[in-house]
């Protein structure tokens, strides 16, 4: 029986805008539950091995990010 971790992704999203510039806020989170992980165990005929993966399993990120316009007087 083969068992498939259930992996959950958000991202939220957010503009902030002025007038000279606009500021965008964005949340992003990996695998919520928990579900991953960078342990596999394998029960062969001789015994138990055990393999580790380098993995980021699960994470929050915060983005943020601005956009400055000025229009030059004329």
């Amino acid at each position: 029986m083969v068992l498939r971790p259930y992996v959950a992704e958000l991202v939220t999203l957010r503009f902030f805008a002025k007038r000279l510039f606009r500021v965008t806020c964005s949340v992003e989170a990996f695998d919520i539950f928990h579900q991953l992980s960078s342990t596999q165990y394998i029960i062969n005929a001789q015994g138990r091995t055990e393999t580790w993966n380098r993995t980021l399993p699960n994470y929050v990120m915060l983005h943020m990010s601005y956009h400055f316009s000025r229009k030059p007087k004329r």
